[in-house]
């Protein structure tokens, strides 16, 4: 519990230069009021179709790399993807790992490496000196040597699959691989938002010392997911399409997590005067102050007038998330310290 504690303490961040703000009176919800389940399920045909196409080549991999966002380690794996893919050698890389503090990192490692045996790395596509990414092909060279490996002409070759929910950085790891190992540009196509790639691609070499080669695969959500934090969560990482969950709501459930943790670096960040649990007036105020309106027609007064733009402020705060913006916000805190399921039997 010392690590959650010292964890809490770092998301009390504020802009350096910045005064500290007033909170006393500020009345923070206990509980965040859930959408309807259908505004979190987004299971296209290209998942479908993607799924069928990954059990299909399983047989002739030799170990899966499985992708998660590190922002939300726990809440961003895939259950059905895991249950699948037992039967290979699993190396378990947790991206974007930059957007998450070095304490969060040792809590989200040791719960994982308590849960599943497959080894754990943190990578930051972004950077071509980052260690974990340096570290991807020699962790699959040391994860095969002495697995059964799938029958192929040359046994000196390693194949693999990524594997992982959408847009958590599965093409960004290949290209970035593909770079510091190969000198070569991009392989596969990425984008900021959910669903580019939409069918398991061909092989693609990503490094010669050891022969690595590896498929892309398309980002594959549970067609039901449990719990509306969790889907919340994963939309805020843009897991999912923007538009299927609206950026009011994905803008009032980062409001609620970041005042229930004390953190109200989005006051700076939404040019607001202080802190506040109504996202409404969070809104509003922010698309005022920012100068930011729309046209609208007054029916009843006639001619048109302007209004806030409170769906380019939802935007704006979803963005400042994504981007660093608020600090090193590791949203799935709360559930790193649950128990351990009792052991079968």
């Amino acid at each position: 519990m010392a690590g959650l504690r010292a964890l809490a303490e770092g998301l009390r961040w504020r802009r350096p230069g910045t005064r500290p703000l007033a909170t006393d009176s500020l009345r923070v919800r206990q509980q965040f009021e859930p959408p309807p389940p259908e505004a979190l399920q987004w299971f296209p045909g290209h998942m479908r179709d993607g799924w069928h196409q990954m059990e299909a080549k399983l047989r002739a991999v030799d170990a899966v790399i499985e992708v998660h966002d590190a922002r939300v380690p726990l809440s961003g794996r895939n259950a059905r993807i895991a249950q699948a893919l037992a039967a290979r050698p699993r190396l378990l890389v947790l991206n974007k790992a930059d957007l998450i503090s070095a304490e969060a990192r040792r809590l989200v490692r040791r719960r994982l490496e308590r849960d599943s045996p497959c080894p754990v790395l943190f990578t930051c596509c972004r950077d071509q000196a980052d260690a974990g990414l340096r570290g991807v092909a020699r962790a699959l060279a040391a994860l095969i040597a002495g697995q059964e490996r799938a029958a192929r002409a040359d046994a000196r070759e390693f194949n693999c699959m990524v594997v992982g929910v959408p847009n958590v950085g599965k093409s960004s790891l290949i290209n970035a691989l593909r770079s510091v190992h190969l000198r070569r540009a991009a392989a596969t196509p990425v984008g900021a938002r959910a669903g580019v790639t939409r069918s398991v691609l061909t092989r693609i070499k990503v490094s010669a010392r050891p022969l690595i080669y590896v498929r892309d695969t398309p980002g594959v959500l549970e067609p039901r997911l449990e719990g509306a934090e969790a889907g919340l969560r994963l939309a805020l990482c843009a897991a999912m399409q923007d538009h299927l969950v609206g950026p009011r709501l994905l803008a009032d459930y980062l409001l609620y997590w970041m005042n229930r943790r004390a953190n109200h670096a989005y006051v700076p960040y939404m040019a607001v005067t202080g802190p506040t649990d109504d996202v409404d007036r969070l809104l509003a105020s922010s698309a005022a102050a920012r100068g930011r309106y729309v046209r609208v027609r007054d029916v009843a007064a006639g001619g048109v007038r302007q209004r806030p733009d409170v769906r380019e402020a939802a935007l704006h705060m979803v963005r400042g998330f994504r981007s660093g913006a608020f600090g090193q916000l590791l949203l799935d805190d709360d559930v790193l310290e649950e128990r351990a399921p009792p052991p079968a039997g």
